[in-house]
């Protein structure tokens, strides 16, 4: 951790890590649609997803 979050009140490290994991499970769930559509051959869904989840880790 750095300087920074390391000063938080603890009300806002668990603030913070709840919108971490709220993110993670939000880009499963666009990976589970991402297979999803690969699965049913729908190709453009499928690349729809991972996009998805490129604009989320940028």
């Amino acid at each position: 951790m750095d300087e920074a979050s390391d000063s938080l009140p603890p009300d806002s490290e668990a603030d913070r890590q709840t919108a971490q994991l709220q993110g993670i499970e939000r880009d499963l769930d666009t990976v589970d649609a991402a297979l999803a559509a690969l699965d049913s051959d729908d190709l453009e869904g499928a690349e729809a997803r991972a996009t998805e989840l490129e604009e989320s880790a940028g």
